[in-house]
């Protein structure tokens, strides 16, 4: 009999207990998170940036491993001033809602979108490497040209 209650009460735990949770709810496409970004003003400006230096900043653990990328405007639009150097993370992996993009090479080109924290400067919110930018910006005009 308590053999019984015992199976019964773990096989309940079992069924009942969540299964560990992600920080990442949903991991949106960058087309998805843009759109969002616009419609609730989150988005003050965006930069075609230039890689400088990109480097892992953390040994690889599952699907995780970070860099951080170094880049020089190349041309920015926005009705604020953006910084002409600036840096970025990713890899950071599911959890944390990354896309898994390739660290990139020296000289390749991303587009950075900017935010103003709460002390009013101007921080990356987002990047992409420019062919995805290019796909997934729903205003990309100003993208074509480069």
């Amino acid at each position: 009999m308590i053999k019984a209650a015992a199976s019964l009460i773990l096989a309940l735990l079992v069924v009942l207990v969540p299964p560990p949770a992600s920080a990442c709810m949903i991991n949106r496409l960058p087309a998805d998170r843009l759109e969002s970004a616009y419609q609730q003003d989150i988005i003050i400006g965006r930069a075609i940036v230039v890689v400088q230096s990109a480097s892992y900043i953390r040994e690889m653990d599952r699907d995780m491993h970070p860099y951080r990328v170094t880049a020089h405007t190349a041309r920015a639009q926005s009705q604020t001033r953006l910084p002409q150097t600036t840096q970025f993370e990713r890899g950071w992996g599911s959890a944390a809602c990354d896309l898994g993009l390739a660290k990139p090479a020296v000289g390749a080109r991303w587009v950075v979108y900017f935010w103003r924290d709460n002390a009013g400067q101007a921080k990356v919110w987002e990047a992409f490497p420019l062919a995805i930018a290019l796909a997934a910006d729903p205003s990309p005009g100003w993208l074509a040209d480069d």
